[in-house]
């Protein structure tokens, strides 16, 4: 791919609803080219590690504050 065509489909993937579509056709299709094929199947990968990381963090999160509420100086 040239650096036009990299721009190009950074540009349609920053689209909402558009981008996640696009993401998923091109990383499943075998016609794709095979950069843009990898590059969409490395965001989707990126993507859901970056989501099961803020999941942890909101379960931490939510658990401190629970434990919070425990100290007598708090209440």
């Amino acid at each position: 791919m040239s650096t036009g065509q990299y721009l190009l489909a950074f540009l349609l993937l920053s689209i909402p609803g558009l981008g996640q579509l696009l993401l998923l056709i091109w990383s499943f299709s075998s016609s794709t080219n095979v950069n843009k094929r990898n590059l969409c199947r490395a965001i989707l990968i990126t993507g859901f590690l970056t989501g099961i990381l803020l999941v942890l963090l909101m379960i931490a999160a939510s658990r401190g504050l629970v434990t919070m509420r425990d100290i007598p100086a708090l209440r």
